[in-house]
């Protein structure tokens, strides 16, 4: 997607007259959240103008520098001291949304460590995301499966927004760049500890920036549709 991005980061790309990141924050505010962390690494600065302390989207936002790429959980582990409570975790380049409150209410009553936010390709709106397989029984995950691998006999699609409590930091492994699909959910599934899915209603949406296939959907669905975060 470098030739529609140039030297932006893909986060402040406008999409529909928003950068994805605002809409990201945006969809935050709608749901109660009031205080944020954005991990920062590709052009920090850039960022930082758009956003700032966050006051003008009704966010306290604080930043996290990542020099080197630590990994998605390798940055939930850099920010260990902050974590007191559930953390919401959310991958910033998609553009995702659906009730948040509905989500966080099914990983409190589940009184699971982990919750994972889904999809089904064949159902939600999206841009076709290869992301993580995800088989469930009941409203558990029993197997996740990194990238589009047809052999998981799943539909369901790790959506990039996840609850997390803070003992799941005992689950990142040591090392450089640990990843959320490929090591901490499978070594929570290998401990027999309890992770939880949700299955965003049918109005929810997930899509990514991934591919130029994938933006020009993105793309073409928010220019056609510009009220779609409401």
């Amino acid at each position: 997607v470098s030739s529609v991005l140039g030297n932006r980061s893909k986060v402040l790309l406008d999409i529909g007259g928003m950068t994805v990141l605002e809409r990201n924050l945006e969809w935050l505010v709608k749901n109660g959240i009031t205080s944020v962390w954005i991990n920062l690494h590709y052009q920090p600065e850039d960022v930082r103008v758009v956003v700032g302390d966050g006051a003008q989207l009704g966010l306290s936002v604080s930043y996290s520098e990542e020099p080197e790429l630590l990994g998605t959980a390798g940055a939930f582990r850099a920010l260990a001291p902050q974590w007191t409570d559930t953390v919401l975790v959310l991958y910033g380049d998609n553009v995702t949304a659906f009730d948040l409150n509905r989500f966080l209410e099914r990983h409190w009553s589940a009184g699971s460590l982990a919750t994972i936010a889904l999809f089904d390709p064949e159902a939600h709106a999206n841009s076709g995301i290869a992301g993580g397989k995800v088989t469930i029984k009941g409203e558990r995950v029993i197997a996740f499966t990194e990238g589009a691998d047809k052999a998981s006999g799943s539909s369901l699609v790790n959506a990039g927004v996840y609850a997390l409590e803070p003992a799941v930091l005992a689950y990142v492994p040591p090392g450089r760049a640990p990843d959320f699909g490929r090591d901490v959910f499978p070594a929570l599934l290998a401990a027999d500890e309890q992770v939880t899915a949700h299955v965003m209603e049918p109005e929810g949406y997930c899509f990514g920036l991934d591919t130029p296939e994938s933006l020009q959907r993105t793309l073409k669905a928010f220019g056609e549709k510009r009220d779609r975060t409401q």
